[in-house]
């Protein structure tokens, strides 16, 4: 089963985001992998690199990622 996150645009910048991920996940008893993240706001993404490096970051920890731009007309 995997738990699905969603994070706000202002998380995925945060710099501590994946470590601040990982920690919460070990005191939960809880691998990284179980867990997967939701993004609602791509501009998020496209407008930050530290939002990319994030993404990169959690990837490598083999948690899923999905980014959903939903009412925006794009």
């Amino acid at each position: 089963m995997t738990l699905w996150v969603n994070l706000s645009d202002r998380e995925i910048r945060t710099a501590t985001l994946a470590k601040g991920i990982v920690a919460t996940a070990a005191e939960s008893g809880l691998e990284p992998s179980a867990l997967a993240v939701e993004i609602t706001d791509i501009r998020a993404v496209e407008e930050s690199e530290s939002a990319a490096e994030n993404i990169r970051r959690l990837l490598d920890l083999r948690i899923e990622v999905a980014i959903y731009d939903f009412g925006t007309g794009h």
